[in-house]
């Protein structure tokens, strides 16, 4: 069987989750500013990467891809 192949995804995370945040070895920052950094990752396995990244709350935005960022919006709406 093939490996599964590592997805990319943007995430925003802002106020002081952006202050604190420490990069995980397969992060970089692409964009900072005084409020909010975005970071560029990648990840393996979705159930996963949705519950490593639930704990930031509103402080983190998935900015893509896109069905994820879904499965996240209604995650949280349905946790609300």
């Amino acid at each position: 069987l093939p490996f599964p192949r590592s997805k990319n995804a943007k995430l925003m995370l802002m106020d002081k989750l952006a202050k604190s945040y420490t990069l995980k070895e397969n992060e970089k920052i692409v964009q900072k500013n005084k409020d909010y950094i975005v970071i560029s990752t990648t990840y393996d396995d979705k159930t996963l990467f949705m519950k490593s990244i639930l704990r930031y709350g509103e402080l983190c935005k998935i900015l893509s891809p896109q069905h994820l960022k879904t499965t996240y919006v209604n995650y949280i709406s349905k946790m609300g």
